[in-house]
């Protein structure tokens, strides 16, 4: 009865109390729904929705204990007795207002640190617009910070603001294959905050102690260098240590509506990497002269954007108003800049030292760091032309002329990149579909694998791979062939008024790869095989979408088994297994998902034994541990299977990773078995077999390594041929460590 309110929501469900005060705002059928019910056994109400095993896993992940009889609640009354007056007043605020009354935060002390620290930036920023820093012909800095001991600590007081943040529960599921990211957000921004807090303080002490010293500048510089490299370093690793897969970016999962314009998106983004780089360089330049201004508003942007991203995840405002927020944020610290340093560089120097030291640090070093690191130049090496142009600036006298230590260092750091690893650039793997958002894939080629097989590659923009972890699935749109026909091959048409169908396909190339690629089972007109009219969405891609044309996708969708390096999600919540050997049982085109395993082991393998490789994908934590991989490919025929070639790595010419197929041809009574040999009997490609006989415990237990703690059975397929013969009969063989 205690936890029915927005920021406090408990249910209970099978006799499990479950806290998903979190997912309020993320519930398809809204909030609301969920308050109808919080603080109740909501049992019978949940069975009678229907919910998936996706939606009772996401239960049992957030079970908080068990519901005794005592406690069992029914109805929507909730008593007041001992309430509080705190809890009476909070019955009356709206109820999206209430999400972010939060129980980790009982005395709201957070929510008084943020209060104050943006009460504190609107006066220091109508400082700036009042022009008090012009007063008396006195030049000083723009929101009036000076070398005390008051400024210093206003300023450090902002990093109480952030680590308190981390007294809150965040979930880190994907729920709906919606980005949650949170984590990772929290943590960028307390290392982006140190980093400024760290520039301002050296600002601080070089004014204080070591005024109009040189040496002391240089000190202060390398400090604010160091405190940048620093950041570089650890926002990568809280990345690798929060981030779900590589293939994700901050920016590519910050929350988009439905229907946002791709040039909108690819805008948006570009701009924030912008802010960001411009961010970063006004603390290096910091070396160059007290900028109090410019790290303290670079601080409050930074905890501003936190707090919008806390506004749209608890579904208090809306996506465009986010972004509309977010790029204010970014576009005011310019102004800041431009309104300050840069009317007094209008006003008192030339028009050539105006357009290069303020326009070309304000402006063009941060898109020429972007592009940079668009073609894939390293991060450190972009800054570190900077850098040098900064101690040119204090150490020498070539004024304008230091501007050319920046291309000559991105030069000579590509080179040396060159002779040292063997590549210029790094391969950056961003994922294209993201945020379950519909985006144009233009089709690339299209092959017959197989009879009723057909492989479909698309093309990923530039600077995008497909970036879909095995497990993963997408949905491809088609144009309803069938709409207002209320039958289709002889059966009811569910879907005669819709304008789209929509089909769920896993990508068989590896995240990494530049084209995605699905297999498509095609149903070509044919009455005895019971389609007398044809597939609708399997005809329009096979026989209608030529290449050239694009096809509407969305996702990434469902749950993700492999996680990199050789660790598998057995069970939703519990410990990932690292398994030695993987054995894969798989029915039709349900095979999809192995392959994509198998690929994705497979460049993990090219990573371990080619290290060039694995720097240049910035996978630097490659340890991988799968030893070989057995796969049961069970078809009605034995055109259906996969050829040899389906399973090799064509960019080796030896097998890093052994697999064995024994496929499986069920049509036919008769029991034989043929081993197709390899073309010139090279040990590199895979053990392929074909056996015909029905799929029985004895092909099974012939085929597959014997089951142990380090042996994982992969189940892919139609759901009654796993849930009503594989799982039992896995079960049965003695496997213990099943996903399906």
């Amino acid at each position: 009865r205690r936890h029915a309110l927005p920021g406090d929501l408990w249910l209970a469900v099978d006799g499990l109390v479950c806290d998903i005060t979190e997912f309020t705002g993320l519930h398809p059928g809204g909030a609301d729904l969920l308050l109808q019910h919080a603080g109740t056994d909501a049992t019978e109400q949940f069975k009678e929705v229907g919910h998936s095993e996706f939606a009772v896993e996401q239960i049992k992940a957030r079970v908080v204990g068990v519901l005794s009889e005592s406690d069992a609640v029914g109805g929507h009354a909730h008593s007041e007795e001992g309430a509080g007056c705190a809890r009476r007043i909070k019955k009356f605020l709206p109820a999206k207002l209430l999400t972010l009354f939060t129980k980790e935060d009982r005395f709201n002390f957070h929510k008084v640190l943020g209060v104050t620290v943006l009460a504190h930036y609107i006066v220091r920023f109508g400082i700036v617009l009042q022009g008090y820093w012009l007063l008396d012909g006195h030049l000083r800095d723009p929101m009036l910070f000076n070398s005390d001991w008051f400024s210093l600590a206003s300023v450090w007081f902002c990093a109480l603001l952030q680590i308190t943040s981390f007294q809150f529960v965040l979930p880190r599921n994907r729920v709906l294959g919606r980005p949650m990211l949170w984590q990772e957000w929290r943590a960028h921004n307390l290392i982006f905050v140190s980093r400024n807090l760290v520039a301002f303080t050296a600002t601080w002490a070089l004014e204080r102690y070591y005024s109009g010293s040189k040496s002391g500048q240089n000190v202060m510089t390398g400090v604010t260098f160091a405190a940048v490299f620093c950041q570089l370093y650890f926002a990568d690793v809280a990345s690798r240590a929060l981030r779900d897969s590589k293939h994700e970016s901050l920016t590519a999962s910050w929350p988009l509506w439905e229907g946002c314009p791709l040039w909108v998106e690819r805008f948006l983004k570009f701009y924030y990497s912008i802010g960001i780089n411009q961010l970063t360089g006004m603390v290096l330049s910091s070396g160059r002269g007290p900028t109090y201004a410019a790290d303290f508003a670079g601080i409050i942007i930074l905890q501003s954007d936190s707090f919008a991203m806390t506004l749209v995840r608890k579904n208090i405002i809306s996506t465009p108003t986010f972004h509309g927020f977010y790029l204010w944020n970014m576009w005011h610290l310019a102004f800041l800049v431009q309104h300050t340093s840069g009317r007094m560089l209008w006003k008192f120097a030339d028009r050539t030292t105006y357009w290069l030291e303020m326009q070309m640090t304000t402006w063009g070093v941060p898109v020429a760091v972007y592009l940079l690191r668009f073609f894939g130049l390293s991060k450190y090496g972009c800054w570190v032309g900077y850098m040098v142009k900064i101690l040119l600036d204090i150490n020498s006298t070539w004024q304008h002329k230091t501007w050319l230590a920046c291309p000559v260092v991105w030069a000579a750091w590509a080179l040396g990149q060159r002779l040292s690893m063997g590549y210029v650039f790094e391969y950056r793997v961003r994922r294209f579909l993201e945020g379950g958002r519909s985006k144009p894939l233009v089709l690339k080629g299209r092959e017959r694998v197989t009879r009723s097989l057909y492989l479909l590659s698309f093309e990923m923009p530039a600077g995008y791979a497909c970036g879909m972890m095995p497990g993963q699935h997408c949905r491809l749109l088609t144009p309803n062939i069938s709409k207002g026909m209320r039958s289709w091959n002889g059966m009811e048409n569910l879907e005669m008024d819709a304008s789209d169908l929509s089909r769920s396909y896993t990508p068989t190339s590896p995240p990494d790869s530049k084209t995605f690629e699905i297999l498509v089972k095609h149903y070509p007109k044919d009455e005895d095989s019971g389609f007398p009219q044809g597939g609708r969405a399997s005809t329009y891609l096979i026989e209608e979408l030529k290449v050239g044309m694009h096809v509407l996708a969305a996702g990434p969708h469902g749950q993700r088994i492999y996680f990199g390096n050789g660790f598998f999600e057995v069970e939703v919540g519990k410990p990932k297994m690292r398994p030695r050997i993987c054995a894969v049982l798989a029915g039709g085109s349900g095979i999809t998902p192995a392959i994509a395993v198998i690929r994705e082991v497979q460049a993990e393998a090219r990573r371990k034994a080619f290290k060039s490789e694995a720097w240049r994908l910035m996978d630097y934590d490659n340890e991988f541990g799968i030893e070989a991989f057995t796969v049961i490919h069970a078809n009605r025929s034995a055109e259906d299977a996969l050829p040899p070639s389906f399973y090799d790595d064509p960019s080796q010419k030896q097998q890093l990773v052994p697999i064995y197929v024994r496929n499986i041809a069920t049509g036919r009574a008769e029991n034989h078995q043929q081993i197709v040999q390899n073309d010139d009997q090279r040990e590199a490609q895979c053990k392929w077999s074909m056996q015909y006989s029905k799929l029985t415990k004895e092909v099974i237990g012939e085929a597959f390594p014997t089951p142990g703690d380090d042996v994982l059975c992969i189940l892919c397929g139609p759901h009654s041929f796993i849930v009503d013969f594989c799982q039992p009969l896995m079960k049965e063989l003695g496997f213990e460590h099943i996903i399906a």
